[in-house]
């Protein structure tokens, strides 16, 4: 199957930060493939793991295992036009971690911080 027009594939292997995750989403139906994201680094520190593993968890499962937050992400049909009017899908999937939350944005770029910090990080 053809891309849609004005739409350019994603080079692969994309590098990913370990904060990012992307959707494959199907370019006719609108229809979710699958995700995109980044392996929990084994070097790491428990907290930077702890972070990742649960974003990832949270994706897969549309919900936060720590803090119960929902992913959030445009439906199928609202992605399915995006797909036919040429652009990209609608909304960027997320989930809205609680401040305390392992996988929330602020605690886990700290996490990586401290990480990069003490010359442990790639």
């Amino acid at each position: 199957m053809a891309p849609s027009p004005g739409l350019a594939p994603t080079p692969w292997p994309a590098p990913m930060a370990l904060t990012e995750q992307a959707a494959v989403v199907d370019d006719v139906t609108g229809e979710l493939v699958g995700w995109c994201l980044p392996a929990t680094p084994d070097g790491a520190p428990h907290d930077v793991r702890e972070g990742v593993t649960v974003r990832r968890l949270a994706v897969l499962h549309g919900h936060c295992p720590a803090c119960g937050a929902a992913l959030v992400w445009g439906s199928r049909r609202e992605r399915r036009r995006a797909a036919a009017g040429g652009r990209a899908p609608a909304g960027v999937p997320h989930v809205p971690h609680r401040p305390t939350c392992p996988g929330h944005d602020q605690v886990i770029d700290a996490a990586i911080a401290r990480w990069h910090a003490a010359g442990g990080a790639p």
